[in-house]
């Protein structure tokens, strides 16, 4: 029997997250019951701290690799927990890539990631540097919708008899019980 070749396609969904440290990624993200790549997890198996400098391209690599293997191995989707706040950091994870990346933004206030780091004061700088330099999704990044909500686009009135169209996340609604 001839071997099929697994490829990596549009059909593949790569869900990355966007947000402060102790913003909720973490704990989104493992209630999706979906393979999550966390880049945290491999700096801790490679030299077991949080961050080091001279490793980040290595961790940034195998990352990469770790999402296509779980492709090829037959999953769909895939996360990965990270914090992505610039946009710098999530182009890399869409631009030129063949399958499809799509953005969820846990969009934690940084006072609530201060309160939820009190025990830990090595993470504090680290969360005020970040939303420093949080970039919000820009209109070319596809925001990831949760499977009971829609993305619907909405016209809004603007000062000067001047209009925009904006994308919202709304709840569906179960149109069978309102006939």
């Amino acid at each position: 029997m001839p071997y099929n070749k697994p490829e990596l396609s549009s059909a593949h969904l790569l869900i990355v997250t966007v947000g402060l440290p102790r913003s909720g990624k973490s704990t989104w993200a493992k209630q999706q019951r979906i393979p999550i790549v966390n880049q945290d997890a491999i700096r801790l198996a490679i030299h077991g701290q949080r961050w080091l400098k001279e490793t980040e391209e290595l961790v940034k690599t195998m990352a990469l690799y770790m999402v296509k293997s779980l492709f090829l191995a037959g999953h769909h989707q895939v996360i990965l927990d990270e914090t992505c706040v610039t946009r710098k950091r999530r182009d890399f994870w869409s631009r030129g890539r063949p399958w499809q990346t799509v953005f969820k933004y846990v969009s934690t206030p940084e006072a609530v990631c201060l309160l939820r780091a009190a025990d830990d004061p090595d993470i504090q700088p680290v969360i005020r540097s970040m939303a420093r330099d949080l970039e919000p999704l820009g209109s070319a990044e596809e925001i990831y919708v949760e499977p009971n909500y829609e993305q619907r686009e909405v016209g809004i009135d603007l000062a000067a008899g001047k209009s925009e169209t904006v994308k919202v996340i709304v709840e569906k609604t179960n149109t069978e019980n309102h006939e």
